[in-house]
């Protein structure tokens, strides 16, 4: 019986939440594909691979109401050894994301925790 055990794993997930839109509701659809694609080789630098994929997302805001907008997540699993070294620098990015794409928070999931940086 073949089992699991004697196969190389990735203990982490890294998930970033690449918006759709800037100040609130205006599309960004060619910046958030400059965006994704600069995610996808940071993630793949750091990590050794990644994947991206399209979601909806929604909030309310308190000026726009419900605000609903294509959202792309860039995903990676990753090593304990490999995050300790780069979460720092995902992080980085995530701070350059939210200020290029004028954001109150860019949304980074770490083993199923979501955090706003």
């Amino acid at each position: 019986m073949r089992t699991l055990s004697h196969l190389y794993s990735l203990e982490h997930c890294i998930r970033l939440y690449v918006p759709g839109t800037v100040n609130v509701n205006e599309d960004a659809a060619a910046l958030q594909e400059a965006t994704v694609l600069r995610v996808l080789d940071s993630f793949s630098t750091w990590f050794g691979g990644a994947t991206a994929y399209n979601a909806k997302g929604a909030y309310k805001s308190a000026v726009a109401g419900l605000v609903m907008e294509p959202i792309v997540i860039v995903e990676s699993y990753a090593t304990s050894a490999a995050v300790n070294v780069n979460m720092e620098h995902v992080i980085a990015l995530c701070e350059s994301i939210k200020d290029e794409m004028s954001q109150e928070a860019v949304a980074l999931e770490y083993d199923n925790r979501l955090y706003f940086v």
